[in-house]
């Protein structure tokens, strides 16, 4: 490096570069946290820019493993690792080789994570107190998460203005910055009305619809933190996220019936083939249910 710079230092040089490049800022904001917590790890080991290797990366991520990040997950995080130390080579800013260089990509498995059922969500629900503005915010989240089947980032980036009540449904802006419309049950829609006059009173149509009691905007963590720990109020024992709850929903939506291909438009997938995986765990479900309940399994035959 022509001169030494720390990993703070380093690490809001590539968030303005990644801003210069008009990047969404949903899509730089999960760099940024993704960048920070290795940033972290290392902080607390003493690696610096200096002395970081591929095996105190490789340790990080194996760690990520450990504490249940899936494969899909610890390879999206590789790849902003891989993208961060190449723009510092670029900017001429880091002389030595990508420590990221040589570690394999985790393999991605063909089946869908850990999902939850209906009624599991139901508790989720019920765990909210819709009492106070937290709690009522709070399970509205959830709601709309899971009826509109939609990433954190995309809820959590949800205006005013992208609530079209009349019409039942909602704009949301997801990865790329590619936005969609996205449709919402009569239930999901009374629950936002109740909410909006009950809190939001004066609220602008670039006022964020899921805010902080400070009147800031909720932060991907602070999705992440209400997902999770409203699972463990209403008994759940593993580790919720909304990606969990988008594919709980999904699943639902083939099992009762839903078409694929709209199923594909409402996740907001560029390929089919990225929704089929909701289909084959369908088959799957339906492949276990049948051999429990088969007219032959009291027969001897």
């Amino acid at each position: 490096m022509q001169a030494k710079m720390n990993w703070n230092a380093l690490l809001e040089l590539y968030r303005s570069a990644q801003t210069a490049r008009r990047l969404s800022p949903n899509t730089v904001l999960v760099n940024y946290n993704r960048l920070l917590l290795l940033i972290r790890f290392f902080g607390e080991r003493q690696i610096t820019p200096e002395n970081v290797e591929k095996v105190h990366i490789e340790t990080y991520l194996n760690l990520c493993i450990e504490q249940g990040n899936h494969a899909e997950t610890v390879a999206g995080k590789l790849r902003t690792f891989a993208a961060f130390f190449t723009a510092l080579i670029k900017m001429d800013v880091w002389e030595r080789q990508s420590p990221v260089t040589g570690i394999a990509k985790p393999r991605a498995g063909k089946s869908l994570r850990n999902t939850l059922s209906i009624a599991e969500f139901g508790a989720m629900l019920k765990a909210c107190n819709k009492k106070d503005y937290i709690g009522h915010r709070n399970y509205l989240l959830l709601l709309v998460i899971f009826d509109g089947m939609l990433r954190r980032a995309e809820a959590a980036g949800l205006r005013h203005g992208d609530l079209f009540l009349t019409d039942k449904r909602i704009r949301v802006t997801g990865k790329g910055n590619k936005t969609r419309l996205v449709p919402l049950s009569d239930s999901t829609i009374k629950e936002l009305r109740i909410f909006l006059t009950k809190r939001c009173g004066d609220c602008s149509p670039t006022d964020f619809v899921f805010q902080q009691k400070n009147g800031k905007p909720l932060g991907l963590m602070h999705v992440r933190q209400i997902c999770w720990r409203t699972a463990q109020k209403a008994g759940i024992q593993r580790t919720i996220g909304c990606h969990v709850l988008r594919h709980a929903a999904a699943n639902a939506y083939l099992s009762n019936g839903g078409a694929i291909n709209l199923l594909s438009q409402i996740l907001g997938h560029e390929s089919l083939e990225t929704t089929m995986i909701y289909q084959r765990q369908n088959i799957n479900d339906l492949n276990r249910s049948y051999l429990s309940c088969s007219p032959l399994s009291n027969v001897r035959i």
